[in-house]
């Protein structure tokens, strides 16, 4: 059985020994592998689950209280959200409500005062918090060679931010944090953060709609850089939008960046080159689609002599679909027209 697998199913055996519904605990697993999820998902979970384990001051009946509280203190996680701690609170408790077991107002107070724990950088004075806040901020304890992977994790999480906005806010935390956890490798991570130049593929188009080929190249692009940044561009070949706003903006996407951009793609190419190296990054269907592309580079190419690009063919499965005609058949079904959405 795999670790993260055997935390899982700690929480679980101690969840339905209380009563809780197993779609509850269904729930709790699928919230811990979103997406959208770098830093904060199962192994973030199991490395918790691990410290409650081996920690020799709590006992059994507390340890159970501990690690249900760790199961939902990030069972609501958007990085965008300034509630989620209040929000997977409100999970908890309605989940508690249900079962047979915590009914009893003392336990849900307890692991509620777990949960919240997390929500101020101040270390809690009732114990059990006390001790589940040491365990969540202990990250921040960390040698510099820890703190790398977990700074790029949280970089990945959020992702949606533009670079500069992210550096600032970020720096002004981990110099804060250093001071506070009298750790001077966040100091040194702070650096590195105001130093690094990330890789950032721009992927532009007109996405009307963002269709399932658009997103077989944006994972594709994913694993190649640091970040991807969609570029909603207006097409002046490509008129009429689907007034469905479901189509246009897919939540799948909703955790990337994504800038609605009216100029020259080159121009915006060397704004973000003051602080990422950037690479242009075009999808293709079939050779019909190169030809084109290469044609449009050599103009992008007299515009920004420093031009990279890297050509990304979708999947087999993929080839046929195009927004256009996506856009021709929602005009008899719009039940046909979704199957070819994320």
């Amino acid at each position: 059985m795999a670790y993260n697998e055997q935390c899982f199913v700690q929480i679980e055996e101690i969840l339905l020994g209380e009563g809780f519904k197993e779609s509850a605990i269904k729930h709790m697993r699928n919230a811990y592998n979103e997406p959208h999820r770098f830093y904060h998902n199962n192994d973030h979970l199991q490395d918790l689950c691990t410290k409650i384990h081996r920690s020799p001051c709590i006992n059994d009946s507390e340890k159970a209280l501990l690690l249900i509280a760790a199961g939902y203190h990030d069972i609501v996680y958007d990085p965008k959200s300034k509630t989620n701690e209040k929000d997977s609170l409100e999970f908890f408790i309605k989940d508690a409500k249900e079962s047979k077991y915590f009914n009893e107002e003392p336990l849900i107070k307890i692991v509620s005062d777990i949960i919240t724990s997390t929500a101020s950088r101040e270390k809690p004075k009732e114990y059990l918090a006390k001790t589940f806040w040491e365990f969540d901020n202990d990250i921040l304890l960390q040698p510099f060679n820890v703190l790398l992977g977990y700074e790029l994790k949280i970089y990945k999480e959020f992702q949606f931010v533009d670079y500069p906005t992210y550096v600032r806010e970020r720096t002004d935390f981990l110099i804060r944090e250093s001071i506070h956890n009298e750790n001077e490798h966040l100091s040194i991570l702070a650096d590195f953060v105001k130093g690094r130049r990330p890789s950032v593929g721009l992927y532009p188009g007109s996405f009307d709609p963002f269709h399932k080929g658009h997103l077989n190249i944006l994972e594709k692009a994913e694993r190649m850089f640091d970040k991807v940044i969609i570029v909603k561009g207006h097409n002046p070949d490509k008129t009429g939008a689907l007034l469905d706003s479901i189509l246009r903006t897919p939540q799948v996407i909703l955790n990337r960046q994504i800038i609605e951009w009216d100029g020259l793609t080159t121009d915006l190419m060397k704004n973000i080159s003051s602080h990422s190296e950037v690479t242009l990054i075009r999808g293709l269907r079939d050779g019909k689609d190169l030809d084109y592309e290469i044609n449009q580079l050599r103009f992008m190419e007299d515009m920004y002599k420093d031009l990279n690009v890297c050509f990304i063919h979708c999947d087999k499965e993929f080839e046929h679909i195009s927004s256009s005609a996506i856009k021709k058949i929602n005009t008899f079904s719009h039940t046909e027209a979704l199957k070819y959405l994320p």
